[in-house]
């Protein structure tokens, strides 16, 4: 399948330096600041993929219970701050106007792993 083709070359790439969200730890903010308006905004966009990926035939499971796991464990904020650190290192890869490449990157942000991502694997 295509997305896990593009998830094996996005999670191997040499640019590809991201903090992980620590899947199944909370928030440990006690109160947070109040979100800017393009934090909310790529918030919203993130939550759409996200969603729009959930419901699709086309998505395997594993990415879509990566998801599911990682929007209960996490909140929308953090998983927004690690995709738009994700993007940042990534901009040649990962672009907001492309729904295809914002679900590899937000699902490799949630933990999933395509089969032979991992770092022995690499060659």
């Amino acid at each position: 399948m295509k997305l896990r083709s593009n998830l094996h070359k996005l999670a191997l790439g040499a640019a590809l330096s991201l903090s992980a969200l620590p899947v199944g730890v909370a928030a440990q903010d006690a109160a947070p600041a109040q979100p800017k308006a393009e934090d909310v905004q790529n918030a919203v966009l993130y939550l759409n993929v996200m969603v729009s990926a959930l419901r699709s035939e086309q998505v395997e499971e594993p990415v879509k219970n990566a998801l599911v796991g990682c929007l209960y464990n996490n909140s929308l904020g953090k998983i927004g701050t690690s995709v738009d650190g994700l993007i940042a290192k990534n901009a040649d890869k990962v672009h907001r106007d492309k729904p295809g490449e914002l679900l590899q990157a937000i699902a490799l942000v949630c933990g999933y792993q395509p089969e032979g991502a991992s770092a022995g694997n690499e060659r």
